[in-house]
C-alpha cells in the first residue's frame, strides 16, 4: 500500500471514531445542563436545553439515563416533576418508568 492509501485510511478511521465521540460529548454535556437548569427553576434554560436535545437525541440516548437517575434519586417534588416534564418532552417516555428499568 502507498502512504496516500495508508493516510487515507487512518483519516477516515479518525473520524469514524471521532465523530460519534464527539456528539456523545455534547450530548452529555447539554443533559447536565440541562439538570442545573432543572434544579434551579430556570425555565428559559430548560426550553433552550429541550429544544437543543430534541434535535440531537439519536446521537445521545444512554446520556438520558443521566435524567432518569437524577430524577429517581431527587427528594424535591418540583425539581422531579420538572425533570419528568423535560424527560418526556425530550425522550416521548415516562422517566419513571425508564427509572424503575435501570434500576433493576
Amino acid at each position: 500500500m502507498g502512504p496516500q492509501i495508508v493516510l487515507s485510511l487512518f483519516l477516515s478511521a479518525v473520524l469514524v471514531l471521532a465523530f460519534p465521540v464527539g456528539a456523545q460529548r455534547a450530548v452529555s454535556r447539554t443533559v447536565r445542563q440541562c439538570l442545573q437548569a432543572v434544579s434551579a427553576g430556570d425555565q428559559a434554560s430548560v426550553t433552550k436545553c429541550v429544544r437543543k436535545l430534541r434535535l440531537v437525541r439519536w446521537f445521545g440516548v444512554g446520556s438520558f439515563d443521566q435524567m432518569a437517575w437524577a430524577y429517581g434519586t431527587e427528594q424535591d417534588s418540583a425539581i422531579r416533576s420538572r425533570t419528568a416534564e423535560a424527560y418526556k418532552e425530550i425522550t416521548g417516555r415516562d422517566v419513571a418508568e425508564r427509572f424503575g428499568i435501570l434500576r433493576d
